[in-house]
Parts: structure tokens; sequence; C-alpha cells
């Protein structure tokens, strides 16, 4: 999983991908930005919304946030949209494309705008009934 993070070349160093109950969720994570996403479950290859409407995440934020104190900085609010594209889907792998632009959280340390750009997947599922 890597992606451009308003302008910076991100790649994961830990990725959890998986189906269950319903929805898709995909996630990556490094020492310095955690994407998150999770969408009903999709049942076919094609591109659909990402977003923070009910039964969507669409977040990130800064493992190592402290300011302010408690708060996980810092994107994703109502109102961001993005896209995933899934140009291979079955029950066992997920391949694909991501982008997305994540609202800063208020009372957050983030600021302006994250710019998710040239993201993509190569993923295996892990399935929970």
């Amino acid at each position: 999983m890597s992606a451009t993070l308003s302008g910076n070349s991100w790649n994961a160093a830990i990725i959890a991908a998986g189906t269950g109950l319903g929805y898709f969720s995909l996630s990556g994570i490094n020492s310095q930005q955690t994407l998150v996403f999770t969408i009903p479950q999709p049942t076919a290859t094609g591109t659909y919304p990402l977003n923070n409407a009910s039964g969507h995440i669409l977040l990130a934020w800064d493992p190592n946030a402290v300011a302010p104190a408690g708060a996980r900085c810092c994107w994703g609010v109502q109102g961001d949209v993005g896209a995933i594209t899934f140009t291979s889907l079955t029950t066992t792998r997920a391949k694909g494309t991501f982008g997305a632009i994540l609202s800063a959280q208020p009372g957050t340390a983030a600021r302006g705008q994250l710019v998710i750009t040239n993201g993509s997947f190569d993923v295996g599922l892990y399935h929970n009934p």
C-alpha cells in the first residue's frame, strides 16, 4: 500500500485489509501516517466512494501526535470525499487505487488539508463472517 500525501511519498509498513459484517476495510500505517478506509462491501470491481457518511470511514492521523493532549490528530470529517477503485477483487485478495482530500479535524493538531493521490494497494483479505 502506497500513496502520495500532500506531495510526500508514503508507504505503509503495516497493512490490514478484510471483509466482514457487510464491510470492506483497508488500513496502512507507518511511523508518520495512518490511513483508514471502510466502505460497504463491494461485490465487483469498479469505483466506489470514500467518505465519512454513515457506514463509511475515511480517516488519517499521525501516530506520533500529542497536541492537544489525547487528540488523535488529525484528518477526516463529514463532507470529505475520495474514491477507491478495485481493479481485482476476490474473497481472498483486493487490488486497486485510491485518492481523497481530507480536512483537518477540529480540536486537533492538524492544519489544512491532507491530499491523497497516487494511492495503490494489493492486499490479502482477512474475512470475518
